[in-house]
C-alpha cells in the first residue's frame, strides 16, 4: 500500500512549520498541519480517475515484468538480458580494475573476474530455464484452452470433444489438437438441405437391383465424406480467425 502514500513532492506546496529537534545535533523537524495533509491526500487519491491511473500503471509494470520473466519469445529476454549483463559486466570489471590499480592489490581484479563470471552464469541459467519450454513444448494457460474449447463445443456440428491439447510452440504461437465427435444427424441434415429432395426421391425410385443400391449409397456416401472434410476446414478456419495465435490446428474425427 506504500504506493498510495503522499510523496515528498506532494507536500512541498503545503504550509509547514519548523520545530526544534529534541536532539541537539539534528536539524529542525518539518511539521505539516493535519488538515492540510488530509486535504492534499483527498485531492491526490480521492478521485476515481487517480485510482484508475495508479492501477493502470501497476498493471503495465506487471506486464513488463511478465514479458521479460515469462515470455516465450527469445528475442525479449535473451537480447535484453544479454545486453544488460554485458554492460553490467563491463562496469564491474572496470571498477574492480580501477580499485586494484589504486590499491595495488590484485585481489580486487580477481574478484571482478569472479563477479562477471557469476553474472554471466546466472543470466545463462535464467535463459535456459525460461526457454526450455519452447524446445520441449509446454501447455498453454488453462483459461485460454477453455476459451478455445468453448468455441468448438458451441458449433452445431460437434457433439463433443476429447483429448484436447494446446501446446505453446514459442513466439506466442499455439499448436491445438482435439478429437472431435461429430453429430451424424446434423451432418446428414445439412447434406440434405443442399440437395433437392424431390430429385433424391426420384433417384431412390430407380433403385431396383443390388447394384443400384450400391451405386446410390456409394454416390451419397462419398459426398457426405467430402462434406465432412469441408466442415473440418470450416471449423479450423473459424478457430484461426477467432484465435490468430493458432499456427497448427489438428482436428481428428472419432
Amino acid at each position: 500500500m506504500t504506493e498510495y502514500l503522499l510523496k515528498q513532492s506532494d507536500l512541498e506546496s503545503l504550509p509547514k512549520v519548523l520545530r526544534r529537534s529534541p536532539y541537539e545535533s539534528e536539524p529542525p523537524i518539518t511539521v505539516y498541519y493535519r488538515k492540510d495533509v488530509e486535504a492534499k491526500a483527498f485531492e491526490v487519491w480521492g478521485s476515481k480517475e487517480a485510482l484508475d491511473k495508479e492501477l493502470l500503471r501497476r498493471e503495465l509494470d506487471r506486464r513488463r515484468y511478465e514479458q521479460v520473466m515469462r515470455s516465450s519469445d527469445p528475442s525479449v529476454n535473451v537480447v535484453l538480458l544479454e545486453d544488460t549483463a554485458a554492460v553490467a559486466g563491463v562496469v564491474m570489471a572496470s571498477g574492480c580494475m580501477a580499485i586494484s590499480q589504486y590499491t595495488g592489490n590484485p585481489l580486487f581484479d580477481a574478484l571482478g573476474s569472479i563477479l562477471v563470471g557469476t553474472l554471466l552464469g546466472g543470466v545463462a541459467s535464467f535463459i535456459i530455464l525460461t526457454n526450455v519450454g519452447a524446445l520441449v513444448g509446454r501447455s498453454i494457460p488453462q483459461e485460454q484452452l477453455d476459451e478455445i474449447n468453448s468455441v468448438l463445443e458451441r458449433d452445431f456440428m460437434i457433439r463433443a470433444i476429447h483429448d484436447v491439447k494446446g501446446i505453446d510452440i514459442g513466439s506466442n504461437l499455439i499448436r491445438y489438437k482435439a478429437e472431435v465427435d461429430f453429430d451424424g444427424r446434423a451432418l446428414t441434415r445439412s447434406y440434405l438441405e443442399k440437395h433437392d429432395l424431390n430429385t433424391l426421391m426420384e433417384d431412390m425410385k430407380k433403385v431396383v437391383t443390388i447394384d443400384d443400391v450400391e451405386a446410390f449409397l456409394l454416390k451419397h456416401g462419398e459426398n457426405i465424406v467430402d462434406m465432412l472434410g469441408g466442415e473440418i476446414d470450416r471449423i479450423e478456419l473459424k478457430l484461426r480467425k477467432k484465435f490468430p495465435q493458432i499456427r497448427h490446428c489438428d482436428l481428428e474425427i472419432l
